[in-house]
């Protein structure tokens, strides 16, 4: 799903309805919208694994929101915005930043896989580590786990800086 570009005119419709707060990472109600929007009330619900609200007929992903409201900028509609511990109901300020499509889909937690982590798979007896990123593609076998996995983080590290999670 591509989210909708947080524009100068979005931004200050935002500032003028909504207050965060980076301690928080709270939005709430500036001004009532309804019988749901009350003045000072979290703004919003979880929906998908996400916090969204409604405003004026139009769905917003609050941790984009959130975002442009602490740094007072905008967003084009393929910007992404990282929550760095993976926690996406997690909208601290110090959680949240600008990621590429990459660095977004880097920073995710493992899927089930048979080693239980990102970009290791096994083969017989040895342990396979495929990065694949824009400069090109690392591909190394080694006999065990364990150096498997520093050795990818290592590489991981190199490639996407602090995108990667553990």
């Amino acid at each position: 799903m591509i989210a909708p570009a947080i524009t100068e005119e979005l931004l200050e419709l935002f500032k003028e309805y909504l207050q965060y707060n980076p301690t928080s990472g709270i939005l709430t109600w500036r001004k009532s919208v309804g019988r749901r929007g009350v003045v000072g009330g979290v703004a919003g619900s979880i929906s998908c694994g996400y916090h969204r609200f409604k405003l004026f007929g139009k769905n917003y992903m609050s941790h984009r929101v959130a975002y442009c409201l602490y740094h007072n900028t905008t967003l084009k509609s393929n910007e992404l915005i990282d929550h760095k511990d993976g926690n996406t109901l997690n909208m601290r300020e110090e959680n949240l930043r600008k990621a590429s499509v990459t660095q977004n889909r880097v920073n995710t937690k493992p899927r089930s896989t048979k080693t239980g982590h990102h970009n290791i798979s096994q083969e017989g007896s040895r342990f396979r580590v495929i990065i694949r990123s824009k400069i090109g593609r690392y591909n190394q076998s080694f006999g065990d786990l364990q150096t498997a996995i520093r050795l990818r983080d290592i590489k991981l590290k190199e490639i996407f800086g602090d995108f990667h999670a553990n």
